[in-house]
């Protein structure tokens, strides 16, 4: 409270000091202009010496104030006529015909002090003739009077602006209370409690606020419960191959039989790499859920497919599967991340290996039609059901198809792993039927670099 006073007052009294002065100024102005206009009417030529003369008195006009604060001088276009010579010789210029007139007002030192001066160019009725009719006035008096004016404001600032404060203060820790039990009531909340925000006892003001913090909630909420099924999902997954690894590794401790043991180690081997994949999947997954638009780059995707038709043409050898690739003869590029690219790209082949049949055909490639590419990976297997399709993107998901195959078992994430990697990318990924009315065609479409 203290802090905003002490800024609160010098302000105001320089304000009200700078306003006072202008305040004082402007009414003696307009007095010192009408002293001179009046010492201009009566302006007279004196016959007896056949010079000018004054017909008032200089001490009548200014009776009400101090004489002594004041300096008169008249100029002719011929020099000096009456006054004191302490006061510069006015710059306004001569009238040119009777009932012209010019009025000027400056600051100048006069006698050492500073003094306004006010100078009227006229042609005075009984003279005939132009003149510049000049009085100063001391400067003091102007601040005398802002200074007096000031003291009588003094006290009603040192009343009314700590009253002010207060009243601010007031209205300020009325107006925080809601945010204070809005406040409060989200750090009592357990971390799991994400019921909205009750906003009837908010202010107007404060409801967009609300508002877009109940929808924050909701989207934590939503992502908290896919976060937690994966969660659960995964610790599933993982523990059925341990399970099946620890009763491998009993019956291998406990046989005493060489062929049965090495069994058992294959067995092992086996269990082991698919634990490893799963879990690389689960990287590869987490890694492009948090994927930044800023690490993207531009990408060949022509060179992309062929590499990975190349790393993935020794599994395809195994299971006699005619890999190959259908890309133009010139690089065609997208911006994304070329590492997340490339598993997208893996995974769809892998899948299309796996589950095509022995002796089948799996074509990878990329096409490009009206600024949009198409990274494909299409086979001649057996295809999708109809009843799979709709949750073939799901975590964990493996469709009827994959019973009937003879391939090893996957993990359920190759797709989902394709489907966030797109997502990341803003692209569109989807199944279709394989152009030749057998088998399943992938497709991510992208914006074209």
């Amino acid at each position: 409270m203290l802090v905003p006073l002490v800024f609160a007052w010098p302000i105001s009294l320089l304000l009200s000091y700078v306003i006072a002065i202008g305040v004082a100024g402007r009414v003696f102005d307009r007095g010192l202009e009408a002293k001179v206009r009046a010492l201009a009417e009566n302006i007279a030529r004196d016959d007896k010496t056949g010079g000018i003369k004054l017909g008032i008195d200089l001490r009548v006009l200014l009776i009400d104030d101090d004489a002594a604060a004041h300096e008169l001088r008249v100029d002719s276009k011929n020099g000096l006529l009456i006054g004191a010579k302490s006061l510069p010789r006015g710059n306004v210029a001569m009238p040119i015909a009777p009932g012209q007139h010019r009025i000027a007002f400056t600051d100048q030192i006069v006698g050492g002090a500073r003094a306004r001066v006010a100078a009227l160019s006229t042609i005075p009725a009984q003279l005939g003739e132009p003149v510049v009719v000049q009085l100063s006035e001391l400067v003091a008096r102007r601040e005398s009077l802002a200074r007096d004016m000031l003291l009588s404001l003094l006290p009603l600032q040192l009343i009314s602006i700590p009253l002010t404060v207060m009243l601010a203060l007031l209205g300020l820790r009325h107006g925080i209370k809601p945010m204070k039990r809005l406040s409060d009531d989200l750090v009592a909340r357990h971390p799991s409690d994400f019921k909205p925000i009750n906003g009837n006892q908010a202010p107007a003001e404060l409801l967009p606020l609300v508002d877009g913090f109940n929808q924050l909630l909701a989207r934590v909420e939503s992502e908290n419960l896919r976060q937690q099924r994966f969660i659960d999902n995964a610790a599933h997954q993982l523990r059925t191959p341990l399970a099946g690894l620890q009763l491998t590794t009993e019956l291998a401790l406990r046989s005493e039989d060489d062929a049965d043991r090495k069994q058992a180690l294959a067995d092992i081997h086996q269990a082991a790499q698919r634990s490893a994949h799963t879990i690389d999947q689960l990287l590869i997954l987490t890694r492009a859920e948090h994927a930044a638009v800023t690490a993207f780059e531009k990408v060949d995707v022509t060179a992309l497919v062929h590499r990975v038709v190349e790393e993935r043409l020794s599994d395809a050898i195994s299971r006699k599967i005619d890999l190959g690739a259908d890309c133009p003869q010139t690089p065609v590029h997208i911006t994304g991340n070329a590492s997340l690219l490339r598993e997208l790209l893996t995974n769809l082949v892998d899948n299309a290996i796996r589950y095509t049949h022995i002796g089948g055909a799996v074509t990878a490639g990329v096409t490009l039609a009206e600024q949009r590419v198409t990274l494909f990976v299409e086979d001649n297997g057996p295809g999708i059901l109809e009843a799979d399709r709709p949750r073939i993107w799901e975590r964990f998901y493996r469709g009827t198809h994959t019973l009937t195959v003879d391939s090893p078992e996957g993990t359920g994430l190759g797709l989902a792993v394709v489907k966030e990697i797109a997502d990341a990318h803003l692209a569109r990924v989807s199944l279709v039927d394989a152009q030749a009315g057998h088998g399943a065609r992938f497709e991510a479409v992208f914006s074209a670099a």
